[in-house]
C-alpha cells in the first residue's frame, strides 16, 4: 500500500529574527478567545531586550514587539516562560531568570499579572507593570501550569522544577478583599507523585481525566516516572518507572489520537537528547546503535511503559529538541512533530490500519531549517482560521503557513459530503 506523502504541506511564511538566542523553554502560548492566541518568544542574553510578542496579522505583515518587562535585570538570563489566560481578558505569565555577577549567582521567578482587571481590554502594558518576584535558591528548568482541585474547584498553578531534584508548586491565593498573591506551597501537598524524584525534572506533563491526574516527569538521568493519582484524595497514587533511556530528556508529552476532545485515550511521547535504550531500540540493518531515538509509548494507561514504538528514523538529525502534537492534515488522527539539532522538522503519521494494533508511524513530512529547533507550537497566529508552525530556532521565529490549495481542496470536500437538513 502506498503512503501518503504530500508535497509543500507547509510553507515558511515569515521569519522574524531575534538578537539573542533563546531556548527549549523559551517559548509559549495562551489563547485569550477563540480569534486570539498570544505568542510569545524569550530570549537568554544579557544585553538588550529580552522578551517580545510574536504577531502575523492577515495581511501577514510580521511584527516582533519587545515587551518591558519590570524587575528583569539588564544582567538577567531568562530560563524559562509559561503563560496562561486569565478570563476574560487578561493573562498571568511566569518568567524564570538567573542574575549572575562575580560574587554569586541569583534565581528568581516573576509572576505578572497577578493583580490585573481582568475586565478591561488585553493590555501587554498592564500585565508587565503588575508583578511580584520570589527568589529562588535553586536554578530553575521548565516552567509549566496544569490545574488542582481545591474545594470542589479547578484552580491553575505554576509548576518549576529545578537542579534541586524537586517540583516546586507556586499558587495564586486571594484574600477577602480579592487582592491577589503568588505563594510556594508544598509539593506534597498537591502533587504527592513527583515526591523523591532521583535526578531533576528536565520535562515533565499533566492530564486531568475526571478525578484522575495523569503525570509524566522525565530527568536529566535515565528516570521515567510516569503516574495517576485521584485527585480528590491525594492518596491514592499507582505509579510506574522508567530507566533504560539515557538522558536528558527532552520531551514528555501525553496526547489523544484523535483530535476530537472527547478521546481520552492518552499516549505517551518521550524523546532524549543523547541514546536510547534496548527496549526502545531500533535497526536500520548496519549493526551501529543509534544515538538519538524517539519512542512512541502506547495507550500509557493501561499498558504503561510496556508497549514502545519507535520514531523511525527520528535519530538521523542529531538531538530531538522538541516535540508536540496535532491534526495538521484534518483527518481528524493526530500527527506527531519534532523539531531537532539537527535543522530538521519531522512530521510523523499514524500508518493506516494499525491504531488498533502496533501503533506505527510513518514519516509524513519534512523540512529542513537554517538553524536547529529549539521549541514548536501549532497556533493561530494570523487569525484566519488555520492554525500555522511556529518554530522558535536559535536565531529567530519560523512562522510556517499551510498549503492553502491543500486547505481549499479538503474544505471543498467537506462541504461536498456534508447533508444539509431540508426546511
Amino acid at each position: 500500500m502506498a503512503l501518503l506523502k504530500p508535497v509543500g504541506l507547509f510553507h515558511e511564511l515569515q521569519f522574524l529574527k531575534l538578537s539573542q538566542q533563546s531556548n527549549i523553554y523559551g517559548l509559549s502560548s495562551f489563547e485569550l478567545s477563540e480569534d486570539s492566541t498570544k505568542v510569545v518568544v524569550a530570549t537568554l542574553g544579557r544585553l538588550g531586550e529580552k522578551i517580545f510578542s510574536v504577531e502575523v496579522n492577515k495581511l501577514h505583515v510580521p511584527k516582533l514587539q519587545s515587551l518591558d518587562f519590570s524587575y528583569i535585570p539588564a544582567d538577567a538570563e531568562i530560563i524559562a516562560i509559561d503563560m496562561y489566560a486569565k478570563p476574560p481578558n487578561s493573562a498571568v505569565i511566569g518568567v524564570a531568570l538567573i542574575k549572575e555577577n562575580a560574587a554569586v549567582k541569583q534565581a528568581f521567578l516573576n509572576v505578572y499579572g497577578v493583580r490585573v482587571n481582568t475586565a478591561a481590554s488585553f493590555n501587554w502594558t498592564s500585565i508587565a507593570d503588575d508583578w511580584q518576584t520570589l527568589p529562588l535558591n535553586f536554578v530553575p528548568f521548565q516552567l509549566t501550569h496544569t490545574q488542582i482541585l481545591v474545594s470542589d474547584q479547578w484552580e491553575t498553578v505554576l509548576l518549576l522544577s529545578g537542579d534541586d531534584m524537586r517540583l516546586h508548586v507556586f499558587r495564586l491565593i486571594g484574600n477577602a478583599e480579592q487582592e491577589y498573591a503568588v505563594y510556594e506551597e508544598p509539593c506534597k501537598s498537591w502533587f504527592p507523585e513527583m515526591l523523591d524524584l532521583p535526578s531533576s525534572v528536565t520535562c515533565m506533563d499533566f492530564r486531568q481525566c475526571g478525578n484522575q491526574r495523569l503525570t509524566v516527569a522525565a530527568c536529566q538521568g535515565s528516570y521515567v516516572r510516569f503516574s495517576i493519582t485521584d485527585v480528590t484524595t491525594l492518596t491514592d497514587i499507582k505509579m510506574w518507572e522508567l530507566n533504560s533511556m539515557d538522558g536528558p530528556f527532552t520531551v514528555a508529552k501525553f496526547f489523544s489520537l484523535h483530535s476530537n476532545t472527547s478521546d481520552r485515550m492518552y499516549h505517551l511521547l518521550v524523546a532524549t537528547a543523547l541514546e536510547v535504550a534496548i527496549v526502545f531500540w531500533y535497526s536500520d540493518g548496519s549493526g551501529r546503535e543509534p544515538s538519538q531515538v524517539v519512542s512512541f509509548i502506547r495507550d500509557v494507561v493501561n499498558y504503561q511503559f510496556s508497549k514502545p514504538v519507535i520514531l523511525p528514523g527520528s535519530f538521523l538529525h542529531d538531538s530531538v529538541m522538541c516535540g508536540i502534537v496535532a491534526d495538521v492534515d484534518w483527518d481528524g488522527i493526530n500527527e506527531i512533530l519534532i523539531g531537532t539539532y539537527g535543522k530538521r522538522l519531522l512530521i510523523y503519521k499514524l500508518l493506516p490500519g494499525s491504531e488498533d494494533a502496533t501503533g506505527s508511524f510513518y514519516l509524513y513530512w519534512t523540512r529542513q531549517f537554517a538553524y536547529p529547533i529549539h521549541s514548536l507550537l501549532y497556533e493561530d497566529i494570523t487569525r484566519d482560521g488555520l492554525k500555522e508552525i511556529v518554530a522558535l530556532s536559535t536565531t529567530g521565529v519560523h512562522v510556517l503557513q499551510h498549503n492553502l490549495d491543500l486547505a481549499k481542496r479538503k474544505c471543498l470536500d467537506i462541504l461536498q459530503n456534508t447533508s444539509l437538513p431540508h426546511r
